[in-house]
């Protein structure tokens, strides 16, 4: 089996689906911008949805592959086709390792935006949310250390390779990096203790939510439903960037310190790293039926059937309709 193949095959389609669900969230998010009970939720919704078209554009345009053979990392892009200088040809195709790091925070901001207005009562700044954004970025900045300390050889170890399934690794742009090292073994442990200490972080904030919406007995059913729904959608996204986003990369890493050759480990990561975008908007569609309702609508050009009835809905006129006026619950 062409495990390349399929895995560039699978990450084409799953791309292009991502790009599709995310933006009709952004979509539904703007028509519903005027509900105020989905003001905080929207919100949310919209951070994680710039994360994932970050990493599916990055993924798409930089027409990223990666290959892992005797414990080195090569990321190939189609940089050779820009006019720049190899040095920023290799800055720009390293994006692809903060993709993987953003990949391990996708379900944390939200989750943390979450915590500070529901929990702690606090309208969140944009501020706040920049450590969480500089976590992946400084653990990369480490591997950008190691693949131009590669660079200057990068043409040598590219033999390590497989020629049957990388024919064309020297007519395509790429970088290299590896594990060990000052560099790498610097990247590896600042991985460790950050993302261990992120999600440890984020288990007391779901004890926090779980514990406040206990608290809540004063507040009406249907409010209690609205906030379950949200609590749902990301604790959902904090478990899938762990399966689709972390684990994918601890795959990579341990195929790496292993030295093992010609493996395909590495193309299966890829693809299931690939999938998070995808698995992330559909969670908040399957989660929130105000959302679930209006994504029909886009699909049915503003047809939909409600509660067995014949209505129809303008899709264009959210604040009319039944729908945009009281928020369904999930």
């Amino acid at each position: 089996m062409d495990f390349r193949l399929l895995s560039y095959i699978l990450i084409k389609s799953s791309s292009a689906v991502a790009v599709f669900f995310n933006v009709s969230l952004l979509y539904i998010t703007y028509k519903s911008r005027k509900i105020t009970t989905l003001k905080e939720f929207n919100q949310i919704i919209n951070i994680n949805v710039c994360l994932d078209l970050f990493l599916v554009l990055n993924m798409t345009f930089n027409d990223i592959e990666i290959a892992i053979s005797d414990g080195l990392f090569f990321v190939f892009s189609n940089a050779n086709i820009w006019p720049f200088p190899t040095w920023l040809k290799s800055f720009i195709t390293w994006n692809f390792h903060c993709c993987c790091g953003l990949s391990g925070i996708f379900g944390i901001v939200p989750l943390y935006y979450r915590y500070q207005t529901f929990v702690k009562g606090e309208p969140i700044k944009l501020y706040k949310m920049i450590p969480w954004i500089l976590i992946p970025i400084w653990n990369t900045s480490w591997a950008l250390m190691t693949v131009y300390q590669f660079q200057p050889r990068r043409l040598d170890y590219v033999n390590v390779l497989d020629p049957k399934v990388w024919p064309d690794a020297k007519k395509k742009f790429f970088i290299v990096s590896d594990a060990e090292g000052v560099f790498g073994n610097i990247y590896g442990a600042s991985c460790l203790i950050t993302f261990s200490g992120a999600f440890m972080f984020s288990g007391y904030m779901i004890t926090r939510v779980q514990a406040r919406m206990r608290g809540n007995s004063n507040v009406s059913g249907k409010t209690k439903k609205m906030q379950a729904s949200f609590n749902r959608i990301v604790i959902s996204q904090l478990l899938l960037a762990v399966l689709l986003g972390i684990t994918p990369v601890m795959g990579v890493v341990t195929e790496m310190q292993l030295k093992l050759k010609n493996s395909n480990v590495h193309f299966v990561m890829h693809t299931f790293m690939s999938f998070l975008p995808v698995a992330n908007s559909l969670s908040t569609l399957c989660f929130f039926k105000h959302y679930r309702r209006h994504f029909i609508m886009l699909l049915t050009c503003g047809r939909i059937d409600i509660s067995g009835g014949s209505s129809r809905i303008d899709a264009t006129d959210f604040s009319k309709s039944k729908i945009g006026s009281q928020v369904s619950i999930a």
